[in-house]
């Protein structure tokens, strides 16, 4: 099928997105959407030592076109379920979630 098929046919919508403020999205994913002029949406822990490391580095990219969002501070799982062993007690613990919004609070204003 050819593309000017599909434009005549189709509506096509494609939504990229990147989870946990990793390193490589930085070092591998955004140079290769930016070469190919795609946008993409990155969901951001804001306790993420990357976060602390290379915030400078995502607020560029979002000048450029890129949608950065707040990841959840915790992932809805307790360490009982199968190969959940990395999941920490404190994850869940009003403590952890009030250190993450302060965090993200003091980031913002930053």
């Amino acid at each position: 099928m050819s593309w000017a098929f599909c434009r005549t046919r189709w509506l096509i919508a494609v939504s990229l997105s990147y989870d946990d403020a990793l390193d490589s999205q930085l070092d591998n994913a955004i140079p290769s959407l930016n070469h190919h002029n795609f946008r993409a949406s990155f969901y951001i822990v804001p306790t993420s030592q990357s976060i602390r490391d290379r915030l400078s580095e995502r607020r560029e990219i979002a000048l450029h076109g890129h949608e950065l969002g707040n990841h959840t501070p915790y992932h809805p799982c307790s360490g009982s379920k199968p190969n959940c062993d990395w999941v920490k007690p404190d994850f869940y613990s009003g403590d952890y979630l009030t250190r993450a919004r302060n965090f993200l609070n003091r980031t913002i204003r930053e």
